[in-house]
């Protein structure tokens, strides 16, 4: 979700200060939508038989940040990594995250149509110098 927060992108950094963030901040981000809550608990549970306790799938990428920041993965971030994506194959918590999140973007988009064209108008302008 877009904000008023600079993203590095490929080196860059590209700040919507100027341009403001999108009308209501953006579509929600589903994480206690109960569709994604119970496939991130099945990941969850496939972790831990694993023996990786995680509850949520952000915990993996909370726990090494600061470490992957400072040098090569290590073996145990290798090591988490592998059964992470072993665990989100199995469950298909990808193809149900982007599916839930697909159906609240399709409802922002449709409540939020008027301020997004004048939004992007506005992007428009700012990327024409205007």
């Amino acid at each position: 979700m877009w904000d008023a927060e600079p993203y590095n992108l490929n080196g860059y950094f590209l700040s919507l200060n100027s341009t403001g963030s999108l009308p209501d901040r953006g579509s929600t981000i589903p994480t206690t939508d109960s569709r994604f809550a119970q496939v991130q608990q099945k990941w969850s549970d496939c972790m831990k038989s694993k023996g990786y306790n995680f509850d949520t799938v952000e915990s993996p990428l909370k726990k090494f940040m600061s470490q992957s920041l400072l040098g090569p993965a290590t073996p145990e971030e290798k090591a988490t990594a592998v059964v992470d994506v072993q665990c989100k194959i199995q469950t298909n918590l990808v193809g149900v995250a982007v599916a839930v999140q697909s159906a609240y973007d399709e409802q922002y988009i449709d409540s939020h149509r008027e301020a997004l064209t004048a939004w992007r108008q506005t992007l428009d302008d700012y990327i024409a110098g205007k």
